[in-house]
């Protein structure tokens, strides 16, 4: 009996208690991060306030940001990302609602509409507003002077104006407004609205005084989440305000990176206020969360209670369908037709349409090129990504401890600052470094592996919290080494939690801009820049062209990825038989 109870001794404790044990491996993968991610910031502040007398420094600081251009660049940052926060914000909490909480026909199938805009890039969706509003060849002005018989040859929209900047911004963070506010929705106790409603409350009444404000702390983080993303916006502002000299934080940014000779300290000064917003925004949500409580999710089982919507399902539904007219058909369908005139102020006519602009991408200099070079660093990338997710994940949730917390919060540190913060970073570091590598891909691929880690990171968590940790520990008691029983047990069970995170980093590191815009050189051009440069060079119809084609790849390297992962599915279910489990819920047997 002694013997069937002790541990195998053929491999022995130190062993397992290695190189890689708990807290060797979370140094070292805290170590990394550090790297990766404080290092380039630390750089930017480097820049900032190093290379002579503070004071001097300083007085630079205070000049620059005094400065006309700066200070014009600063306001409008503001007066664009707070009306497109607020509009991002309340189509999130409406679309939230309705496919969550009511009958609206079809809730299921419709679900995860609001988040197709995240797959189309936003250049190319800001150049397909251009292609709808432009003031004198927009095909809606077009179609709207038509239509009225206008004599006007321009207008009556303007695609270069403040109103349809903020308006094309705001609609575009709906998505990640909607990834917060649907889930919070899916998961509130029904009984809360049930007691308003037994008090005499209408439906409409119950949602606004009681379901939205228990929606509290998701609503923070939307406000947040998406004043940061504002903020940080290059592609947008850059396409529909160039024309009017409409600046924000980083489009003067960009201004300054590409001007002879570069002005590296101003670059640092913006890129110190971009961080300093990010640092307040996140230090005042969490105070704001932290100073009541928002308990709605009980222990207690509750009713999934719909809201009857009754007469106004039709209105519902066409809410849905014009969100979705707006942010996909519209803007796609305006590429499309852009992409098919000879040139750009033809006629939509059937006889000045063509496919030449299609032919030209395969004889283009650097379209096929960048093409090929975005998709292997988004791949390579988001692997990247996805194993340190992994990592800092299964650290997270098999590990409590204040090197845990210090890890965890390395790991969460990018979505709390600017793209174009870490791309300022990534520029200053390799210039100090290794200036050489600035003509490689090696620079984007460093950044890629940790810029959306957040977002892997939830992916992987939430796939994580399902398995449970005693088969870890059969693995322990059969002499598996820690890292040993995270490879063979624990990652196996991920797959399906790392592929959609995976997926989900993929598509967003494909249209990267933001950040790629200051690393990305004419030796390394990827397919964002390429279709910049293309829009800079006036070849308006070939850049909808090309960024039509992008997202026919885009929908069938989804396709197909998620086609194998259903193959992989079933061909898993095949071969696995069920083991009989003890505690519900969880992942037992059969690995």
């Amino acid at each position: 009996m002694t013997q069937l109870l002790t541990r195998p001794t053929s491999r022995p404790r130190y062993v397992a208690r290695g190189i890689l044990g708990w807290h060797w491996g979370m140094l070292a993968l805290a170590l990394v991060l550090a790297v990766l991610i404080v290092g380039p910031l630390g750089f930017v502040t480097g820049r900032a306030v190093l290379g002579g007398e503070l004071t001097t420094k300083v007085q630079e600081f205070v000049d620059f940001m005094s400065q006309p251009a700066t200070l014009r660049a600063l306001r409008n940052t503001f007066l664009i990302a707070v009306p497109a926060t607020l509009i991002a914000c309340a189509g999130g909490v409406a679309l939230g609602w309705l496919l969550a909480r009511t009958d609206i026909p079809g809730r299921r199938l419709l679900n995860s509409m609001p988040l197709i805009p995240i797959l189309i890039p936003r250049v190319s969706a800001a150049i397909g507003w251009v292609f709808l509003l432009s003031p004198r060849q927009g095909i809606l002005n077009v179609f709207y002077r038509d239509v009225f018989g206008s004599d006007a040859e321009t207008g009556p929209f303007n695609a270069h104006s403040f109103l349809v900047i903020i308006f094309v911004m705001g609609i575009n963070l709906v998505p990640y407004a909607y990834a917060l506010m649907y889930p919070s929705f899916t998961q509130m106790n029904s009984e809360l609205e049930e007691a308003g409603l037994a008090s005499g409350a209408s439906e409409l009444r119950v949602a606004w005084r009681v379901t939205l404000p228990a929606m509290r702390p998701a609503l923070l983080g939307s406000l947040s989440l998406c004043f940061m993303l504002a903020i940080a916006q290059f592609s947008i502002p850059y396409i529909l305000g160039s024309p009017e000299r409409i600046t924000v934080l980083t489009t003067e940014l960009f201004g300054l990176l590409t001007t002879f000779p570069a002005n590296y300290d101003a670059v640092a000064y913006l890129g110190i206020v971009l961080g300093l917003f990010a640092v307040i925004l996140l230090y005042g949500h969490r105070r704001l969360t932290a100073l009541r409580s928002f308990v709605t999710v009980t222990g207690k089982g509750h009713s999934d209670r719909l809201v009857r919507l009754r007469r106004w399902k039709p209105a519902a539904l066409a809410f849905v369908w014009l969100y979705a007219g707006l942010t996909v058909i519209l803007p796609v369908g305006a590429l499309v037709v852009a992409s098919l005139l000879s040139f750009w102020g033809a006629d939509y006519r059937l006889d000045e349409m063509g496919l030449d602009w299609y032919r030209s991408l395969f004889d283009h200099a650097w379209a096929m090129p960048a093409l090929g070079n975005s998709l292997r660093l988004a791949l390579v990338g988001s692997l990247c990504c996805i194993v340190l997710a992994a990592l800092a994940s299964w650290y997270g949730v098999r590990r409590k401890g204040r090197l845990n917390s210090v890890l965890q919060g390395l790991a969460e540190l990018p979505i709390g600052i600017p793209s174009s913060v870490f791309g300022i970073g990534f520029l200053f570091a390799f210039i100090a470094l290794w200036a050489d590598g600035l003509n490689t891909s090696f620079p984007l691929l460093v950044m890629y592996s940790v810029l959306f880690l957040p977002f892997a990171m939830r992916s992987v968590t939430s796939a994580l919290h399902q398995v449970s940790p005693e088969l870890e520990e059969a693995a322990y008691v059969s002499g598996a080494s820690r890292f040993g029983a995270f490879r063979r047990v624990t990652l196996p069970l991920l797959k399906n939690g790392m592929f959609y995170g995976w997926l989900l980093v993929l598509a967003i590191l494909f249209r990267e801009l933001e950040a790629t815009v200051f690393l990305v050189t004419p030796g390394t051009p990827v397919f964002a820049s390429a279709l910049l440069d293309m829009w800079g060079l006036a070849r308006w119809p070939q850049a909808a062209a090309y960024s039509v084609l992008v997202l026919l790849l885009t929908l069938v390297l989804l396709g197909a990825m998620s086609g194998l992962l259903g193959i992989g599915k079933r061909a898993g279910s095949g071969r696995r038989r069920p083991f009989p489990s003890n505690r519900p819920g969880s992942v037992h047997g059969g690995v």
